[in-house]
């Protein structure tokens, strides 16, 4: 769906925007359009998305879903509330601002990744979300800022899990290293 609605660009965004500037728009609905405009890319969606996030800060799961669409928008305002979104009690938020990270994740987010991958050892989904997003950030660094990182998940015991997560994302994207055998 998403790729259609990319193929559609501004054809399809100028609709939805109509839509969510609807006063009568139910709410459900316009829970689907935010989330569609993130989808878009389309840097007219980044204002509309952010007023629905500022009129609805009293609703967790209606700014979870505004923040995941700002991260799609590559609008960084999104960022403090998806720092925040990753210490919530529901396992969905948690898993909406973990993928944000993978697209808006900074060096400064890593160490509350490892923290929030510790508290998520049963949730498959967050775990390889937290070790996709620290290998993205890990990706725009020097080699040896990625070097120092992995190092020290990798000694940490406490990260033995994220250390087994992000080495089956590497094996998966890179293959198994053969060692000739003497």
């Amino acid at each position: 769906a998403y790729d259609r609605l990319a193929r559609m660009g501004e054809f399809i965004t100028s609709e939805l925007l109509e839509a969510l500037a609807d006063p009568t728009l139910d709410p459900i609905a316009a829970d689907e359009v935010v989330s569609l405009l993130g989808g878009t890319g389309d840097e007219r969606a980044r204002e509309p998305v952010w007023q629905f996030l500022q009129a609805n800060l009293d609703d967790p799961e209606r700014v979870s879903t505004a923040a995941l669409s700002l991260s799609g928008l590559g609008d960084d305002r999104a960022l403090p509330y998806l720092r925040e979104e990753m210490d919530a009690d529901d396992e969905e938020i948690v898993s909406n601002a973990v993928a944000s990270m993978i697209m808006m994740g900074q060096m400064e987010d890593i160490p509350h990744l490892r923290q929030v991958h510790r508290r998520h050892r049963a949730n498959h989904e967050i775990r390889f979300g937290i070790a996709n997003a620290i290998l993205t950030i890990l990706g725009q660094a020097d080699q040896y800022t990625f070097s120092r990182t992995m190092d020290d998940i990798q000694a940490n015991f406490a990260d033995r899990d994220l250390w087994a997560d992000l080495w089956a994302i590497l094996e998966s994207q890179f293959g198994t290293p053969h060692y000739p055998v003497h």
